[in-house]
């Protein structure tokens, strides 16, 4: 039941954000990414909507650099590989405000 756009890079998300961020609940921000991480797209998302709402999807195990993200202000976060479950229930928490 959700409308999902995506986006090749982190420049081509930002840039559809600052479009039509108004008219999106969630972000799925993934750690590594073409032209620019998962944590610099995340603080300028935040730049653009300071109530940006954002989960975090990772391959790499929890590290420092992981956890500093998530203490940026994501709310939520899904560790890779992850089913369509685990995804859904991590998305339908966010939008939900759990």
């Amino acid at each position: 039941g959700y409308h999902v756009v995506t986006a090749s890079s982190g420049e081509e998300a930002l840039t559809y954000y600052s479009r039509y961020g108004h008219e999106i609940d969630l972000v799925i921000v993934d750690m590594v990414m073409p032209k620019m991480d998962g944590a610099e797209c995340f603080r300028k998302l935040k730049e653009i909507d300071p109530n940006v709402r954002a989960i975090l999807s990772t391959g790499y195990a929890m590290s420092d650099r992981v956890q500093e993200v998530l203490n940026s202000g994501m709310k939520g976060f899904v560790q890779k590989p992850y089913s369509l479950d685990q995804l859904s229930a991590a998305v339908h928490r966010v939008i939900a405000g759990a």
